[in-house]
C-alpha cells in the first residue's frame, strides 16, 4: 500500500519524458522526409521523377516549395510547443516554491509550540516544558509534505532539460534549414548541370553541420 504512490509519482514523471519524446520523433520524421526529397530533387541527375509526378499538378517549383512550407511548420510547432512546456513547467515550479516556503513557515511555528505544566517541587512552582505528541506529529506531516513537493520540483526541473534540449536543436535545425532552403532556390533560379558541383559541396556541407547538431 505504501509504495503506490511513488509509482504513481514515477509513471507521472515518465509520461512527461515520454512526450518530450514523442515530439521529438514526429520532428526528426518530418526532418528525415524533407531531408529525402531534398536528395531526390537537388542531388538526382535525372528529374525523370518529377515529370511523373508532374500529371498530379505539382510542378518542380510548386513542390520544392511546399516541402520547404512542410518543414518549416513542423519545426515551428514544435519549437512554439517546447516553448509551451517550458513557460507551464517554470510557472508549477514557482508554484510548488512558494507552497514549500509556506510549509517551512509552518513546520517552524509548530516545533516553537511548547506545553507547559505547573507542578510544585518543595512549594516552588516551576514551570516544566512538556513533549506535546499533536504537535511532534504535526511537524513530522508538514517536512514530509515538503519533502514531496521538493521532490516533484526536481522531476519538473528534469523534464525541462529536456525541453530546453529540444527547443536548442530546434533553433540549430532552423539555421539548416534556412541554408537548405537557400539552396533549393540556387538551384531552381540556375542551370542544373552548371551548379551541381557547388550544390553537392554545400549539401554535403550542411548534412555534416545536421548530423553534429543532433548528435551533440
Amino acid at each position: 500500500m505504501g509504495s503506490s504512490p511513488k509509482k504513481q509519482n514515477n509513471s507521472s514523471g515518465d509520461k512527461g519524458g515520454s512526450d518530450v519524446a514523442k515530439g521529438s520523433t514526429f520532428h526528426s520524421r518530418c526532418l528525415r522526409l524533407s531531408a529525402i526529397l531534398y536528395g531526390l530533387f537537388i542531388m538526382s541527375e535525372n528529374l525523370s521523377l518529377l515529370s511523373k509526378l508532374r500529371f498530379l499538378g505539382l510542378s518542380e517549383t510548386k513542390l520544392l516549395t511546399w516541402v520547404n512550407i512542410l518543414w518549416f511548420l513542423s519545426l515551428l510547432a514544435s519549437i512554439v510547443a517546447h516553448s509551451a512546456k517550458l513557460i507551464t513547467l517554470t510557472v508549477k515550479e514557482e508554484k510548488l516554491r512558494i507552497q514549500i516556503e509556506q510549509l517551512k513557515k509552518q513546520e517552524g511555528a509548530t516545533a516553537k509550540q511548547q506545553t507547559y505544566i505547573q507542578h510544585s517541587v518543595l512549594g516552588n512552582l516551576k514551570r516544566v516544558r512538556v513533549e506535546d505528541s499533536n504537535t511532534k506529529e504535526g511537524s513530522q506531516r508538514e517536512v514530509s509534505a515538503m519533502n514531496k513537493l521538493v521532490e516533484k520540483m526536481h522531476k519538473h526541473n528534469e523534464i525541462k532539460v529536456k525541453h530546453s534540449l529540444e527547443l536548442t536543436k530546434n533553433f540549430s535545425d532552423l539555421f539548416i534549414g534556412v541554408q537548405v532552403v537557400g539552396l533549393t532556390k540556387r538551384y531552381l533560379k540556375h542551370d542544373f548541370g552548371e551548379s551541381l558541383l557547388g550544390i553537392a559541396g554545400s549539401t554535403s556541407s550542411v548534412i555534416g553541420i545536421y548530423q553534429a547538431s543532433r548528435s551533440s
